[in-house]
C-alpha cells in the first residue's frame, strides 16, 4: 500500500505496490514494476523494463533496452537513449510524449488522436493525421505507441 524506491541495483528486480509511486534510478537488468495507483518515474534504466500504472503518468528519462509502459491514468513522456527489440508505449486516457533515436531500423506503428512528427526519413508506410504505420531504415525494432484518447508527439 506504498510507495517504492529502488536506485543503483543491477539483476532481475520485481517490485509491486498496489497504493504508491514507483520511484526508478540508475538499474540495469530485468525490471519489472507494477503500480496500481501512482506514477512511474524511471531514470537511467538499461536492459529490459516493463512497468504499468492504473492510476498515474509514467516519466522515463535516458531509459535504454526493450521496453514496455501502460498506463489507464495518465499520460506518458519518454526519453528513449536506445532501442533493443521492441519498445511499447501505452496511455489509455492521456498524451505521449517521446523522444527517440530515428537511425535505427523500425517497423513503427503508432496511433492517438493526432500523431506529430520530426525525423521520418527513409521511411515506408502510411502516415495520416492520427496514424504512422510501416517501415523507418528498412524495419527492425518493433515501436508500437497507443494513445487512446490523447496525442502522440515523436521528437518534438
Amino acid at each position: 500500500g506504498g510507495g517504492i524506491t529502488a536506485k543503483n541495483s543491477t539483476g532481475s528486480i520485481l517490485l509491486r505496490t498496489s497504493g504508491g509511486g514507483l520511484d526508478l534510478e540508475n538499474l540495469k537488468g530485468k525490471i519489472n514494476a507494477t503500480t496500481s495507483g501512482g506514477g512511474i518515474d524511471a531514470d537511467h534504466i538499461s536492459g529490459e523494463l516493463i512497468t504499468s500504472t492504473s492510476g498515474g503518468s509514467i516519466d522515463l528519462d535516458d531509459v535504454s533496452g526493450n521496453i514496455s509502459a501502460r498506463t489507464s491514468g495518465g499520460g506518458i513522456h519518454a526519453n528513449i537513449s536506445s532501442i533493443d527489440n521492441y519498445l511499447t508505449l501505452s496511455a489509455s486516457s492521456g498524451s505521449i510524449n517521446v523522444d527517440m533515436p530515428m537511425s535505427k531500423g523500425m517497423d513503427l506503428d503508432v496511433d492517438g488522436q493526432r500523431v506529430s512528427y520530426n525525423g521520418l526519413k527513409n521511411f515506408d508506410g502510411e502516415v495520416d493525421k492520427d496514424r504512422i504505420y510501416g517501415k523507418l531504415n528498412g524495419g527492425g525494432a518493433k515501436v508500437k505507441i497507443h494513445a487512446g484518447s490523447g496525442n502522440v508527439n515523436i521528437n518534438r
